[in-house]
């Protein structure tokens, strides 16, 4: 690897750029920890520290030589030790008392934005728009790299990376990020001598297998540790040094066949001034299945099929012509069920439970489990169970894909979600015979402890009429006569979705000025692949055209296409009261009143940034899906 300083042209180039980008300037915002003066990130988006880069897509060593020469700039702001910035361009150096920091080249990755799954012929498919490379870097010890970051020490740099023109890329780092840990010399020489030495590693491979009677095939494949920093930490000198382990079975060419188990532990070694000692705490142990199938409704029959097939898949259409539009969906890898052939709906992040009014005698706070594969007719409350957990699934995916840590997202609530795919609404529908979702928080007091707040997702039916009559819920006639569950409609489920996500960010249900931004959620990411799109009938069978229909098939009537000339604007009359209403009557009209000029105006802005895009097949004009899919996501 080529250091900055033996490039004449690079050294030229970093000593250009350290006369004009100041690391001082007001731009330049460093922000400290909550509890000391650490800084732990600087940011300066408006103000990017430039550069260009030979481009070489399989080697990043240019741009991490890059970041090296904005380190040394930065680290005015970031108050790293010197000798650990030197580590990072040069190999031969010994660091910080054997620690140094390391370049992670293969762990580092590229965050793109595409134009599409359908370019026109003159594009080329496989050049980004535009991207960025997320550089990072770990602390180790000298010829001991802490692979994959587990131990979270290092720094993580963001380089918004150009258009290449001649080989040759501008380059614009708008920030770091530091987890590194704030500590004396005589604490960074103590975690040296202790925190990786043989004889500890050499431990955790005997006493691992051992303590948890591990198959002897069990290797352990990755080694990490972490600094536990805190308040107390910053004046005393002790630390903890945490060793991870993660292991699993080999996995066999038959994935289908094979019963894949994963499993991860952790092994602790804590140091202080009691001295050293050793402990062995699991942190994941469960078998789990591989590729778990269900069919579901990844999309509604009328978005998938248009309106003209509006009459023919109406809820309450026999289940043998609903069942059509069933779509075969991987679940991921579940855990394995008290029943052969069967696995849990239990997600890290959320859980799909039994439902009192259908499941018992089964115990209400259980996983709900389904036959694996699970092939349910549609009018089943399998089918909406399976239903419930691919659509909650698809939210923290959504969250996965756009770099949101989802512990992180959600501060005011508790993981994981309890999903109900057949529950009660409350008030006034406890029998869950209406057709209706909703989204409850619980608060629960612990003794000596903060309270706890956690979400539940109910969903009820999709159609009364094939539902339970006047019978009871739990009866037995009722669970033969299973009716469609709203948890089928994806657009439903977005909605309830936006409620989540507004509470677990900020610790409400609603926004104050609109019910939630979950019908703009609804409308614009089932719009790509809907038929709807371009079906011009409901002009005149709705008055305005099917797009801008909210819920085409579990029907309410909310559009995300009102007229602000008809009153549909912020400062307009049909903007008149809020979610939060004092009079009930109103409350909820008032609120979903707002919440379609919300969706109608976020709606407008994915339209104008790509969300009417179209291209032609065959002499016809049509979306362009992947084009809006892109708008959609952004």
């Amino acid at each position: 690897m080529t250091k900055p300083s033996d490039n004449p042209a690079s050294a030229h180039g970093a000593a250009e750029r350290a006369t004009t980008w100041d690391p001082a300037n007001p731009a330049v915002i460093a922000e400290t920890s909550a509890y000391s003066a650490r800084v732990f990130q600087v940011r300066h988006d408006g103000y990017p520290y430039p550069a260009a880069w030979q481009v070489n897509d399989t080697d990043l060593s240019g741009l991490f030589d890059i970041a090296s020469e904005y380190l040394a700039l930065v680290n005015a702001r970031l108050g790293l030790a010197q000798e650990l910035l030197e580590s990072l361009t040069d190999p031969a150096s010994n660091g910080l008392f054997g620690l140094c920091l390391r370049r992670l080249p293969s762990n580092s990755y590229w965050v793109e934005r595409h134009a599409g799954l359908d370019p026109t012929p003159e594009q080329e498919t496989d050049q980004p728009l535009d991207r960025t490379a997320v550089l990072l870097v770990t602390l180790a010890s000298k010829g001991k790299v802490i692979l994959r970051l587990l131990g979270g020490q290092g720094l993580r740099i963001l380089a918004h990376v150009g258009a290449s023109r001649g080989g040759v890329a501008p380059v614009r780092i708008t920030g770091v990020t530091s987890t590194l840990p704030v500590l004396a010399a005589n604490e960074w020489l103590r975690m040296a001598g202790v925190g990786l030495r043989p004889a500890l590693l050499r431990l955790a491979r005997r006493q691992i297998p051992d303590a948890f009677g591990l198959p002897p095939q069990v290797k352990p494949v990755e080694f990490g540790y972490q600094l536990a920093q805190n308040e107390e930490m910053e004046e005393a000198a002790s630390f903890e040094t945490r060793i991870l382990f993660r292991t699993a079975l080999p996995i066999s060419a038959e994935r289908d066949s094979v019963d894949m188990r994963a499993t991860s532990y952790s092994l602790v070694g804590r140091y202080g001034f009691d001295g050293f000692r050793v402990d062995v705490e699991p942190v994941f142990k469960q078998p789990q299945i591989a590729f778990a199938h269900a069919h579901v409704y990844a999309q509604d029959p009328v978005s998938k099929n248009g309106a003209h097939h509006f009459v023919r898949l109406r809820p309450r259409r026999l289940g043998s012509e609903l069942d059509k539009e069933r779509t075969q969906v991987n679940l991921g890898p579940l855990a394995q069920g008290t029943v052969q052939d069967t696995v849990k709906l239990v997600d890290a992040n959320f859980i799909v439970r039994n439902a009192r009014l259908v499941d018992r005698p089964f115990d209400e706070g259980d996983p709900k489990e389904v036959p694996n594969p699970s092939k349910a007719d549609v009018l089943s409350d399998e089918f909406s169970a399976v239903n419930a957990f691919h659509h909650t699934a698809e939210l923290f995916k959504r969250l996965r894909h756009c770099g949101i840590v989802p512990a992180d997202y959600f501060r005011f609530v508790d993981l994981p979600l309890d999903v109900r795919y057949r529950s009660g609404i409350i008030p006034g529908f406890g029998d869950g015979r209406t057709v209706n979702a909703q989204v409850r928080m619980t608060f629960t007091q612990q003794t000596g402890a903060p309270p706890r707040r956690t979400l539940e997702l109910r969903f009820a039916l999709g159609d009364l009429y094939r539902a339970t009559g006047r019978l009871p819920a739990n009866h037995r006639s009722a669970i033969e006569r299973a009716p469609l569950g709203v948890a089928s409609d994806p657009r439903w489920c977005w909605h309830e979705f936006g409620h989540v996500l507004i509470a677990a960010t900020v610790g409400e249900l609603e926004f104050r000025f609109a019910h939630s931004a979950g019908d703009a959620l609804a409308a614009i990411l089932c719009d790509p692949a809907s038929k709807l799109a371009c079906d011009a009938s409901g002009a005149a069978a709705n008055d305005w055209p099917w797009r801008g229909v909210t819920f085409p098939w579990i029907h309410i009537p909310r559009r995300h296409d009102r007229d602000v000339q008809r009153g549909w604007g912020w400062c307009g009359p049909m903007n008149c009261g809020e979610a939060g209403d004092p009079n009930e009557e109103h409350a909820g009209k008032y609120g979903y009143w707002s919440e379609q000029i919300l969706s109608s105006s976020l709606f407008r802005l994915y339209r104008a940034i790509g969300g009417d895009r179209t291209k032609i097949v065959a002499g016809r004009k049509v979306p362009a899906v992947g084009r809006r899919r892109a708008a959609a996501d952004y």
